[in-house]
């Protein structure tokens, strides 16, 4: 079982996972650094602006994270049919989760008036309020 997993004639040995996930990593190394960048400018703009970073990005994640993880997961599906040669299916589900972040945009919008109302509930100071 091993030696197959290293063996590069094998489907689906290290190797080819290394090729498949090498894009992944470095997507993600490159969100880090520029979450790194953004704090560090951020930091030199002014301290309300570092200070309202965290609890921001955080808000940020809980009205986006149940949307964003739904339109993603039609990539799977676009994958799947794709996979098995079901075209017109890949296209349907690519362009459902296309309308689903179009009809989410006015929603986040919306819900701006809510996020200063949470900063302003859990008693940020008002300069952090405004950055």
């Amino acid at each position: 079982m091993i030696r197959e997993m290293f063996d590069r004639r094998a489907r689906g040995n290290m190797f080819e996972c290394m090729r498949v996930m090498a894009p992944l990593v470095a997507a993600m190394a490159a969100s880090a650094v520029n979450q790194f960048v953004d704090r560090l400018f951020l930091s030199q703009y002014s301290d309300e602006a570092i200070e309202g970073s965290l609890p921001g990005g955080m808000l940020g994640w809980l009205f986006i994270c149940l949307v964003m993880c739904t339109i993603s997961y039609s990539g799977t599906f676009v994958s799947q049919y794709k996979g098995a040669g079901k075209r017109r299916a890949a296209v349907h589900a690519f362009a459902q989760g296309v309308w689903l972040s179009m009809a989410a945009a006015p929603v986040f919008l919306a819900l701006i008036p809510a996020g200063v109302w949470c900063f302003n509930f859990f008693g940020h100071a008002p300069e952090v309020v405004r950055a």
